[in-house]
C-alpha cells in the first residue's frame, strides 16, 4: 500500500526514491508515469495532470527491457520508429543514445554480446 506520497521535482533536479523492498517504489513511478492511476491524488507535469504516459517522460524498468533478437541500434531506434520519427531524426537519436552509454562502436551488437561494464572498458 502506498500513501502519504508528496513529491515535487524541480525542472534539471535529479531525484531519487529509496526504500526497502515492498514500500511502493516502483507503483510510485507507474503513477508518476501515468501508466496507473492512483486511487487518490494527483500528479501533475508542467501544470497539467498526468492521465497517459506523456512524451516528455520515460521509465525505466527493473527488468531488461530489450529485444534479444535486435541489435544495439535496433533496440535504441524501437520507440522512435513506432512514434513515426522521420529517419534522419531517428538516427541522430540513436548516435546520441548509444554515445551518451559508451556504447559508440558497438551499434551491432546483440544484447547477449553487451556487458554494463562495457563503457569503462
Amino acid at each position: 500500500m502506498l500513501s502519504g506520497a508528496d513529491l515535487a521535482v524541480d525542472e534539471g533536479e535529479f531525484a531519487c526514491i529509496v526504500g526497502p523492498s515492498g514500500c511502493g517504489k516502483t507503483t510510485l513511478l507507474r503513477i508518476l508515469n501515468g501508466l496507473i492511476q492512483a486511487d487518490e491524488g494527483e500528479v501533475r507535469l508542467d501544470g497539467r495532470p498526468v492521465t497517459k504516459p506523456p512524451k516528455a517522460m520515460a521509465m525505466v524498468f527493473q527488468q531488461c527491457g530489450l529485444f534479444p533478437w535486435k541489435t544495439a541500434r535496433q533496440n535504441v531506434a524501437f520507440p522512435p520508429e513506432i512514434a513515426g520519427l522521420p529517419p534522419a531524426e531517428i538516427e541522430a537519436r540513436v548516435q546520441e543514445h548509444l554515445d551518451l552509454v559508451g556504447l559508440k562502436g558497438h551499434e551491432g551488437a546483440y544484447p547477449s554480446q553487451l556487458s554494463a561494464g562495457m563503457p569503462n572498458a
